[in-house]
């Protein structure tokens, strides 16, 4: 097939939504006429390393140990200097262990099944994928895994070289025809991987030329293409018999043993997993070292990574400051009270920052089973109207949140301009809840209405996550719509079931907090009607115009242009409501203060490049010789 014919073919295809089969893939030769355009593919490491430089050198570590963090200066003071890196290899700890922590047990150690932070967590230190974000949210190829990355000029493929030097945990070379089983892993709807799927879902084909060079054939030319080569992948060998013998990739014996103990491709391989107690990881030898013994990469900088599991924040932050974890979420109350005691700044310290991140109320408007109440949008205002905001912002939350208007943040390119957060108004909530038709019919003191000729009392389930700030807001919540005569019940339950009930639909409503992806496009399979029955559209919103504007945006390549279709896209959610925003949620983190090279983004101190690849401890000497505060 000449390249013409191919790129014609491309061109109706993309028109009629279909996949491309083997036989309709070019031919090597029709690839080499196609006009390429290099992309950026960096050291993520050491462009940070630069970026830091450009701000000039920290404060001395004499004047920051032991600084309470009493404000925005101090809390410059401790990133800029916490968040150094080593100035040569002398100063780091080669030998040192990291305690890091996760609140609950992960579901599963395979990348493609990975859907919490702590899944996330785990797979970006056993897993590389070839495109990757900063803290800037730019995207770029990896030169930890990649030689190159080229798009065509028409933005319909995107052409990937790969190192020849990623080896599998288990010592298989890796080759490009692992990145072709995993897409079609990912694309066969049997295996149950929303999260994952969906960055992948713009691709209509991926095709291994050689052992090094994918080319990844993309159904349209959008702004949001390189999302779709950000996912990681899985070995074909290991897989590739199994997967036709278990489809689910979940339920055989074979298949459990390897979501427990995987074999991966990253700067670190899975040592343990002691189920509820503690996952423990080491450095990958293989990743940095090549077969002659010299570097082919930057040595990871810990011997051991271990994840402490804990059933909530409380025991977290008890060990944190026992010195049994070395980093850990602070919520408002430990932030304010128990990070406050003298002697906490000996060992300790404390960071905040801006995340691009958000508290809620979920109203579910096709729950399973229906229910009678949500799918009214001035039921769902009520609701948000009767909530006393003030109280969970002061006194809850000691004034450290910002209070949430918009499902974007207001910091970030994309939000509405001049969406106001809600504030209590109960007199507001009766009004709306009347002319809904939900009355006290029979003076009981509680709100009904006839609904298909049955009586029905405004009696809810809200479900709520046992840890973390989320039971005090359903009890508040539960307090204030009592005065308006709606009965909630609510029911706390553990992490693992919440997300299983949320994602089947079963909550009526329910308490959650979402971050940011790197992309407002990725929020589509949050918030687009299609995505009910397989996304994470999980309050079955929908709004034709919300629909068309996601489709619209992807296809706009002007930054300016996307903000404004993004920025109405928020402004139809804040006007239709299926959500109770509470609070935009800072990161608020405790390190110990053996522990560098933290950096702070929109999505926190990990889940964009370097992220943790750039944390390190000091060695024994670099400490000795350092002056005390």
């Amino acid at each position: 097939m000449t390249n013409t014919a191919f790129r014609a073919l491309v061109a109706l295809l993309a028109l009629a939504g279909a996949r491309l089969s083997a036989s309709e893939l070019p031919a090597p030769e029709d690839l080499a006429k196609v006009r390429w355009i290099p992309r950026p593919c960096i050291d993520f490491y050491e462009a940070h390393r630069a970026a830091l430089a450009q701000g000039g050198p920290p404060p001395a570590e004499s004047e920051v140990i032991g600084l309470p963090n009493d404000g925005p200066e101090a809390n410059r003071k401790i990133l800029a200097t916490f968040g150094r890196l080593p100035a040569s290899d002398a100063e780091v700890d080669w030998d040192a262990v990291v305690n890091r922590w996760l609140i609950g047990e992960p579901s599963t150690l395979n990348p493609l099944f990975a859907s919490s932070r702590y899944e996330f967590w785990l797979s970006e230190l056993l897993f590389a994928q070839p495109v990757s974000t900063d803290r800037r949210f730019e995207h770029y190829g990896d030169l930890n895994v990649v030689e190159t990355w080229e798009t065509s000029a028409d933005r319909l493929m995107d052409r990937i070289v790969f190192r020849d030097d990623l080896t599998w945990s288990d010592g298989t070379p890796f080759t490009a025809h692992d990145v072709e089983f995993t897409f079609k892993v990912l694309t066969d709807k049997r295996v149950q991987i929303p999260a994952i799927r969906s960055l992948a879902e713009g691709l209509r084909a991926v095709k291994a030329y050689d052992k090094k060079t994918v080319v990844y054939f993309q159904k349209e030319a959008l702004a949001t293409n390189h999302l779709h080569m950000a996912w990681p992948f899985i070995p074909s060998h290991v897989y590739e018999t199994s997967w036709a013998e278990d489809s689910t990739l979940q339920k055989s014996e074979h298949h459990v043993k390897l979501n427990n103990a995987p074999v991966t491709l990253g700067p670190y391989k899975l040592v343990s997993w002691r189920k509820a107690q503690e996952i423990v990881l080491a450095r990958d030898e293989e990743w940095f070292l090549g077969k002659d013994g010299r570097a082919i990469r930057r040595k990871p900088f810990f011997r051991e990574v271990r994840f402490k599991v804990f059933a909530g924040t409380a025991p977290l932050v008890l060990a944190f400051l026992g010195g049994d974890v070395d980093e850990a979420q602070l919520d408002s109350v430990q932030w304010t009270k128990d990070t406050a005691a003298k002697g906490f700044y000996a060992t300790h310290t404390k960071v905040r920052g801006d995340e691009w991140a958000f508290a809620f109320i979920g109203w579910n408007a096709r729950s399973v089973p229906p229910n009678p109440f949500f799918g009214d949008k001035r039921v769902r205002l009520a609701m948000t109207y009767a909530l006393d905001h003030d109280f969970l912002r002061n006194e809850l939350f000691f004034g450290l949140y910002q209070p949430a208007a918009g499902v974007f943040h207001p910091d970030a390119w994309m939000a509405a301009k001049g969406l106001e957060p809600f504030r209590q108004d109960l007199d507001k909530a009766e009004e709306l809840l009347d002319e809904a038709g939900w009355k006290d019919s029979d003076s009981d003191g509680g709100r009904d209405k006839l609904v298909d000729g049955k009586l029905v009392p405004f009696d809810f389930t809200l479900i709520c996550p046992s840890v973390g700030t989320g039971p005090k807001v359903a009890e508040q919540l539960k307090s204030d719509l009592e005065k308006i005569g709606v009965k909630c019940h609510v029911q706390l339950i553990e992490w693992v079931k919440f997300q299983t009930d949320v994602h089947e639909h079963k909550a009526q409503a329910f308490i959650q907090a979402w971050g940011t992806g790197t992309d407002p496009d990725t929020m589509r399979n949050i918030w687009m009607t299609r995505e009910y029955e397989t996304g994470r559209n999980h309050v079955g919103y929908s709004n034709p115009r919300v629909d068309a504007l996601f489709e619209q945006a992807r296809r706009e390549h002007d930054l300016a242009k996307r903000a404004a279709l993004y920025g109405e896209i928020d402004r139809r959610i804040y006007e239709d409501h299926p959500l109770t925003m509470l609070v935009y949620t800072p990161t608020l983190w405790g390190f110990s203060t053996s522990l560098r090279g933290y950096a702070h983004s929109p999505r926190g101190f990990t889940r964009v490049l370097p992220g943790f690849h750039a944390w390190w401890k000091m060695s024994r000497e670099t400490k000795t010789a350092a002056p005390a505060r």
